[in-house]
């Protein structure tokens, strides 16, 4: 897939960013030390919107390598929830294998099952008057305040980000 800088109406000194990571921590009582990373981009490989949930790492014992057992939760495309998770080989072996066990809406419900797209959903909504899944003002408020200064430190990584 091509690149950002690879399509002919982008400038080629173009700085624009198309892809972003970071590592957000909560200070609550039940938040509190627990990662929470957020990742988004532009003309990647994929297109998904998911929600990564591991679990702390599993303490290994007689077994080898172990990843983290892990819930996601894909929003789109193709709607599903499940559960990837370890379970030893059976038999004398003491290796493991990582399992999903899978809800893909899809699969489960009938093909005559109709999930909304993204877009649709909210068209829906707005002539409903469900604001549900709109971004309030504080809300916005809030992600201006947090993504402009990450934003300006991209244009000058001189300047030291304040949140």
């Amino acid at each position: 897939k091509p690149g950002y800088l690879d399509d002919k109406t982008v400038n080629p000194d173009s700085k624009a960013v198309t892809y972003a990571a970071f590592r957000v921590n909560i200070h609550n009582e039940r938040w509190d030390g627990v990662p929470i990373v957020l990742r988004a981009g532009k003309a990647l490989d994929e297109s998904k919107v998911e929600i990564r949930i591991q679990f702390k790492p599993v303490a290994k014992g007689m077994f080898k390598e172990i990843q983290r057992n892990e819930l996601v939760i894909r929003v789109q495309p193709n709607e599903a929830i499940y559960l990837k998770i370890n379970s030893k080989i059976p038999g004398i072996s003491t290796e493991t294998s990582l399992t999903d066990l899978d809800l893909t809406y899809a699969t489960r419900y009938s093909k005559d099952f109709w999930i909304p797209e993204a877009y649709e959903a909210l068209i829906r909504d707005c002539y409903l008057g469900n604001h549900s899944n709109f971004v309030r003002d504080d809300e916005l408020d809030v992600s201006w305040k947090l993504f402009t200064p990450l934003l300006n430190a991209v244009e000058d990584p001189a300047k030291k980000i304040e949140l």
